[in-house]
């Protein structure tokens, strides 16, 4: 399934910092594991 969504660049700039530290190479990687994250309660 895709879900479009839209960030603003200060959070996309977070989340690929993030993601970078984490060892994800793509924003899709990134936004999945935040919502991994997120649903787990973290």
């Amino acid at each position: 399934m895709v879900v479009p969504v839209r960030l603003d660049t200060d959070t996309i700039g977070a989340l690929m910092t993030r993601a970078e530290a984490d060892g994800l190479a793509t924003c899709p990687d990134a936004i999945r594991a935040a919502v991994r994250e997120w649903l787990r309660g973290g």
